[in-house]
């Protein structure tokens, strides 16, 4: 699991999906799937 925390403050959790696709779930935009490293330049592992 992979936590990313944007610019505008809001959190983005990244997770793999079955076919190993990273597909990006953010509760502000729910049902949009991003991989874009532009919209997430601070990233941290948790």
């Amino acid at each position: 699991m992979l936590s990313i925390s944007s610019r505008d403050g809001r959190t983005q959790t990244l997770s793999y999906d079955a076919n190993g696709r990273l597909s990006t779930q953010s509760p502000m935009t729910p049902g949009v799937h991003s991989a874009s490293p532009t919209m997430a330049p601070a990233a941290s592992v948790q």
